[in-house]
């Protein structure tokens, strides 16, 4: 629901001569520091993903005891108050490590749909897990979380 919402807004801000197309961005593993994170606040939440009022300042200590986390605190604290937040919001499912669904299927179902609500000449869906080559702009493709698809739009004219 989210990337659809983006999606669209994304759409409606483009000064790109149509054809427009899309390239959308799927991870579906986080980095290994932040799976760490994920595994970490998944024995803090109760079953339905609440924590403690106490939990991110209870986090700071745990992250800087953990050699391999400790250089990265200020990065995976904003990302677990990040994933505290989803948690709380869509329950404790929101921090598994792994996407327990197959976006791109979903994605490449409803292609035909989002070509045409969209006003897309094209779309492509890129896997960015593994840190594996892609096209279009790779800051857009670093945004891309589990559950988040990114996307990067660009004309079709010349291609």
């Amino acid at each position: 629901r989210d990337f659809l919402k983006n999606f669209r807004m994304g759409t409606l801000k483009l000064k790109l001569a149509a054809p427009k197309s899309a390239y959308v961005y799927l991870a579906s593993t986080y980095e290994a520091l932040k799976i760490e994170v994920l595994q970490y606040m998944q024995t803090q939440c109760d079953a339905e993903g609440k924590f403690p009022a106490t939990f991110i300042k209870e986090l700071k200590p745990w992250l800087e005891s953990q050699p391999q986390l400790a250089a990265a605190t200020k990065p995976l604290m904003q990302f677990a108050a990040f994933m505290r937040d989803e948690s709380e919001e869509r329950g404790a499912d929101a921090l598994a490590t792994v996407l327990p669904i197959n976006q791109r299927a979903i994605l490449e179902e409803n292609k035909a749909y989002l070509l045409a609500a969209m006003e897309l000449a094209e779309i492509s869906f890129h896997d960015v897990d593994g840190g594996a080559e892609v096209p279009g702009e790779k800051k857009k493709s670093l945004l891309a979380v589990p559950g988040k698809p990114s996307f990067a739009f660009y004309s079709a004219v010349g291609k």
